[in-house]
């Protein structure tokens, strides 16, 4: 008896990024939105070539999609792929007609979004401008443009690449200066653009992937114990409930560090020719300040 065939589902958009732009937000917005289906994990990186982890096997990412029902969009978003050189390529190879959605951040506040999260993961004195300097300055940063993070934020060639593959008509640009003003705003924009005709939840204004700290020396040991990091799924099957577990027990918002000004001025006049070549590239002015001075 032949065996049945398994549907195969394959996602029709794609947040490519940028990383620390809001594509977290963005993804869960549209995960409880009517007629949206993102994947169950974000960032799976599939369309990226030389990724040493997430979804290479082709099974394996289409389990990501295995709920779907009749969902009209069907999502998933993955921040590396607007840099990674040839995510681009690779979507359209597979699936030419997808809708690609593009948030842009200011990049010298994405770069210092950026700089925190790996001082954090790598436990840097967070006061220590020395540390920043260390990260960004002449001697490991500035000088080179594939510096993973400075290299996030030169957007034109980025986004460039992006309207030529696919077509002006089906890659959406927004910006996370504008979310965060106006978030309800730019949800709808996204659906419109989306062809969904529901409307977004009524928590958009709910920042996902804030600035954070561990509760204690205790929750961060926990939360770093290699043992309790494989039996968590056990008992938290699901990524949502550990998401949850993880906020409530382990971390607490916290405002975030200010960019030291010197360095703000070195990062503005290292994007400046990019961002200015960015607009030429969009037809449009951009919404940072530091750029009109």
């Amino acid at each position: 008896m032949p065996q049945k065939k398994i549907r195969e589902t394959w996602p029709n958009f794609f947040i490519v990024g940028a990383a620390r732009a809001g594509t977290t937000s963005l993804y869960t917005y549209l995960k409880n939105t009517p007629g949206v289906y993102m994947s169950e994990h974000k960032e799976p990186h599939y369309f990226i070539d030389n990724m040493k982890a997430g979804y290479y096997d082709e099974s394996k990412y289409l389990q990501l999609f295995k709920n779907v029902k009749n969902e009209k969009a069907i999502g998933e978003a993955s921040a590396g792929y607007l840099i990674d050189p040839s995510s681009a390529k690779c979507i359209h190879d597979k699936i030419p007609d997808a809708k690609i959605i593009i948030l842009l951040r200011d990049p010298v506040e994405r770069a210092f979004s950026n700089y925190l999260m790996f001082a954090k993961s790598t436990k840097k004195d967070l006061s220590s401008h020395e540390i920043f300097l260390e990260t960004f300055g002449t001697e490991y940063g500035l000088k080179y443009d594939k510096n993973p993070y400075l290299g996030r934020g030169l957007y034109s060639s980025q986004v460039k690449k992006y309207l030529e593959i696919f077509g002006e008509e089906n890659v959406g640009i927004w910006f996370f200066e504008d979310m965060k003003k106006d978030t309800m705003q730019v949800v709808k924009g996204v659906l419109k653009f989306l062809k969904i005709d529901s409307l977004p939840p009524d928590n958009v204004s709910k920042i996902y992937n804030p600035y954070w700290v561990f509760r204690g020396k205790i929750a961060e040991s926990l939360f770093s114990n290699t043992t309790i990091r494989k039996i968590v799924p056990i008992f938290l099957p699901t990524l949502t409930l550990r998401h949850l577990v993880f906020n409530k027990l382990f971390i607490k918002e916290v405002q975030k560090p200010k960019l030291p000004e010197s360095e703000r001025r070195k990062l503005e006049n290292y994007y400046y020719d990019d961002v200015i070549a960015l607009e030429k590239v969009l037809k449009k002015k951009i919404p940072w300040e530091w750029v009109k001075k």
